[in-house]
């Protein structure tokens, strides 16, 4: 019969701590990010968005979350809350923000099913839609494109 030495004993421990504290970390709710201030005082449907953007000739900008969606808090944080994005909202789109859990038939609609969801909608139909987080600086050459495909 052999005998475990404490050492090894002692290493397996530290490694199922080390585990244990990456799990914890990683698997932890991200922060709840505020809704970012291009949507204060936007319509609070995608049918009220969709009959203003049609009376003033702007696209829809349709940004479809949820609050427990980690990589949708850091794109709020991050990229929507970006000065560059608000800018380029306001001169060219009619924003829209929606929830996928308290608007699930706006997200059915849209036909979501990957989050966060940035759709370019123009009379009524999607031009084009990025899914995913990605930085202000990928988002914006995608919106220039979509906007001007959306004219055409």
């Amino acid at each position: 019969m052999s005998m475990v030495k404490t050492r090894d004993v002692g290493s397996w421990l530290l490694i199922a701590a080390i585990v244990a504290i990456g799990a914890v970390v990683y698997l932890r709710p991200t922060a709840h990010a505020n809704t970012p201030a291009l949507f204060e005082g936007s319509p609070a449907t995608l049918d009220a968005a969709m009959a203003e953007a049609g009376s003033n000739g702007r696209v829809v900008f349709a940004y479809a979350t949820a609050d427990w969606c980690g990589p949708c808090q850091s794109y709020k944080k991050n990229t929507l809350s970006d000065p560059r994005v608000e800018e380029w909202v306001a001169a060219n789109a009619v924003p829209v923000y929606i929830d996928v859990d308290h608007s699930p038939n706006d997200a059915q609609r849209l036909e979501v099913q990957g989050i966060p969801a940035t759709l370019i909608i123009k009379d009524g139909m999607i031009v084009d839609r990025q899914v995913g987080a990605v930085p202000p600086g990928a988002l914006l050459p995608w919106l220039e494109q979509t906007a001007a495909e959306a004219k055409r």
